[in-house]
């Protein structure tokens, strides 16, 4: 986990156009290239150099007056996990600083990387208006429950894509293959007007963690025999006590439903945005005309 190019007592890294001084904690053990390869660490350094380019151009966007810039000045590291060679968990303190007063930001930040969230929508092939989505039941000690509810979600790792993921996280459990062109990338959907390179994310806790999410949607017409198989399936896991548990609800109760998960309910508020605009449907028809075409 040590380097030729970095040492306990600090190294240097590349941020726009100079260099940002890296100072780990006594005993911490990190080196240049294993942060600067790490991915959720390049995603945070790349969205934070575009917010400090923005402030100079536009104001309101960037959150800071181009005549007082915010700028990026150093970085402690507080604590690293591994797994094997493998960063998983980082928390650091960014030392980001402008003239006048306030002129420090409170910055201590955990770094976990992405997540996918997977919204799977059932339309019914007799009842367009009649929707289903998947959920997990599972328990979750953090947030003092036995049985939490929410979509489908998996991590990301160095090595897993968003196919391998979901695959992982669904087609696994209920035996429906779920392929590349089904998806839809709601977050890229609705953040397409956006100057930032990574706003295609989705912050659950900005104010502390990079921890984000990407957020896709898999929609499939059945009939409803197979949405009756699929309801058999998800009860034999259940008696057979498999975790996570899979429950089919209807589309209507869904914010109901995963009230307490803000996955489900930030994939809830951007489907029903991108319907009611248009955007969804528009993307669905591209896709139609382009398989059509091949």
């Amino acid at each position: 986990m040590t380097s030729a190019d970095g040492d306990f007592s600090g190294f240097e890294v590349d941020f726009r156009d100079k260099t940002i001084r890296v100072t780990p904690a006594p005993n911490v053990i990190i080196d240049k290239s294993s942060l600067e390869n790490w991915t959720a660490f390049k995603q945070w350094k790349c969205t934070l150099e575009d917010m400090v380019t923005l402030q100079h151009t536009q104001q309101d966007q960037a959150g800071a007056s181009h005549e007082d810039p915010w700028e990026f000045r150093s970085l402690e590291i507080l604590s690293v996990y591994w797994s094997a060679s493998h960063i998983t968990l980082m928390i650091m303190r960014p030392h980001i600083t402008r003239a006048k007063a306030p002129n420090t930001l409170p910055a201590v930040t955990l770094l976990w990387g992405d997540n996918v969230a997977l919204l799977m929508v059932l339309s019914l092939e007799d009842s367009w208006d009649e929707k289903l989505v998947v959920m997990t039941e599972q328990p979750h000690v953090s947030a003092g429950s036995l049985g939490f509810r929410e979509i489908v979600t998996e991590m990301l790792d160095e090595q897993i894509e968003v196919m391998g993921a979901t695959r992982r996280g669904v087609e696994a459990r209920i035996e429906q293959l779920v392929s590349q062109p089904n998806l839809i990338d709601l977050t890229d959907l609705a953040s397409r007007d956006s100057q930032l390179r990574n706003t295609k994310l989705n912050y659950p806790k900005p104010g502390l963690c990079d921890g984000h999410i990407s957020i896709f949607l898999w929609e499939m017409v059945l009939n409803r025999e197979e949405i009756d198989y699929l309801r058999g399936r998800m009860i034999s896991h259940r008696i057979w006590g498999r975790e996570p548990r899979l429950r089919l609800v209807d589309y209507e109760d869904l914010w109901r439903e995963g009230a307490r998960d803000v996955r489900t309910l930030a994939a809830w508020a951007i489907y029903e945005g991108l319907s009611r605009s248009g955007i969804l449907q528009e993307e669905m028809e591209k896709r139609a005309l382009a398989r059509g075409l091949n």
